[in-house]
């Protein structure tokens, strides 16, 4: 079954209905804005790409908003992010499980089955995605958040390193490299604020030829 793509203007529409659900009760004014926030991102062409994926889209982002919903309408809320995982999925976003390499994983402290290279990402390696479909969703995402014991930096939780580019192979060039030591978007909250202008701050803000740094002794899978 297609994964159903809506336009703008079904967007707003649905968004609005969705809003008259909820209007009443303020425990759901921040996921709202967050959700109204998403929607003009995604149709807005000036929106950085590394500002969306496909996760924010998903019901799981959404959980404690599902449950203020009347359970009737619960299948209206859940076609509607389907609506929007479409135009995402259109645009060249998939899910970042599948695009990031087990290496990667690691990183940023989540955890994979055993695969035969460290350095190949996930969808590539199980046939889920192709390898053009994974360089496109790199290249839209552009980073990911390590955690910053690795890069020796303990003094906060994670830093933003760039996802690197696949050489023909469909293997990572490189480790990632630092592009931010300390810097982290939390696009859910400029969504609710609507300062937008963040975005843009965050991008300006990394240095995508790489910061000088070290790897901790448990760095995963090093090159040499």
């Amino acid at each position: 079954m297609a994964t159903p793509i809506l336009t703008q203007k079904q967007a707003v529409k649905q968004l609005k209905a969705i809003e008259a659900l909820i209007k009443s009760n303020p425990k759901a004014d921040k996921d709202f804005a967050c959700l109204s926030g998403l929607v003009e991102c995604i149709f807005n062409s000036k929106t950085p790409s590394y500002a969306l994926h496909l996760e924010q889209a998903s019901i799981g982002a959404y959980l404690q908003f599902g449950r203020l919903l009347p359970e009737a309408s619960l299948p209206q809320f859940e076609s509607f992010l389907g609506g929007l995982r479409g135009v995402l999925l259109k645009k060249g976003y998939r899910w970042s499980s599948l695009i990031i390499t087990t290496q990667e994983h690691e990183l940023i402290g989540s955890t994979t089955d055993d695969t035969p290279d460290v350095y190949v990402p996930i969808g590539l390696l199980r046939g889920e995605l192709t390898l053009d479909e994974v360089k496109k969703a790199r290249n839209l995402r552009l980073y990911l958040t390590p955690l910053a014991l690795y890069y020796l930096l303990d003094d906060h939780i994670s830093v933003t390193a760039l996802l690197e580019k696949l050489g023909p192979d469909g293997r990572t060039m490189q480790d990632p490299r630092l592009i931010h030591p300390y810097y982290t978007l939390h696009a859910g909250e400029i969504f609710s604020s609507r300062k937008y202008e963040k975005l843009v701050e965050f991008g300006s803000q990394l240095k995508l030829d790489g910061l000088p740094h070290q790897k901790s002794d448990d760095y995963p899978y090093p090159r040499p």
